[in-house]
């Protein structure tokens, strides 16, 4: 694997075991799928462990929760909890972020703990993005990349949907199922 960082490049090597082909019923009853996702987990547990949180950012950290809450079993709840009250009690003291996409993400994953676990810290948080963006929806339905001073200035050419608006859209549906 070549990755290149302020200029350098730098080969790395990934050795991925082989372990099999996966199951006919793929995702679901694979115990290869499972082995991945365990051996994930356990990365991200640890990636936590060391920092309270991944260094890839708000949105990398919204995936991994996501991911360890995925596991089902409630192994990883010591590791996922805290972050994720940090999240929701940032965003409902009023969070200065202006970012759509991180505030987007941010929810969605607050609305998947919620979904699991209905605690009102938590539902305080997806409140406050929700209220943050909807008071932001441009009249013409398309956000751009940060909630803007003019919200009816008009987000890449006004042509269809974006990545930004399709994630404000996932976080709105699911704020939606958590009440």
């Amino acid at each position: 694997l070549g990755v290149r960082r302020k200029g350098n490049v730098q080969e790395i090597v990934v050795k991925l075991p082989r372990s099999g082909p996966f199951a006919d019923t793929f995702p679901f009853d694979c115990p290869k799928a499972q082995r991945i996702h365990d051996a994930v987990c356990e990365n991200l547990r640890g990636e936590y462990a060391r920092g309270g949180g991944l260094r890839g950012g708000p949105v990398t950290n919204a995936y991994a929760v996501m991911g360890l809450l995925g596991h089902r079993s409630g192994k990883y709840d010591a590791v996922v909890k805290p972050f994720v009250m940090k999240v929701a009690e940032t965003h409902a003291a009023g969070s200065s972020e202006t970012s759509v996409w991180l505030l987007s993400h941010a929810g969605i994953m607050l609305c998947e703990y919620y979904a699991l676990y209905p605690e009102d810290a938590v539902k305080a948080g997806i409140e406050a993005i929700a209220k943050r963006l909807a008071g932001s929806i441009p009249d013409h339905g398309r956000y751009g990349h940060h909630l803007r001073p003019n919200r009816n200035e008009i987000a890449y050419d006004g042509q269809g949907l974006n990545a930004t608006t399709t994630a404000a859209l996932w976080f709105f549906a699911s704020a939606a199922r958590c009440g």
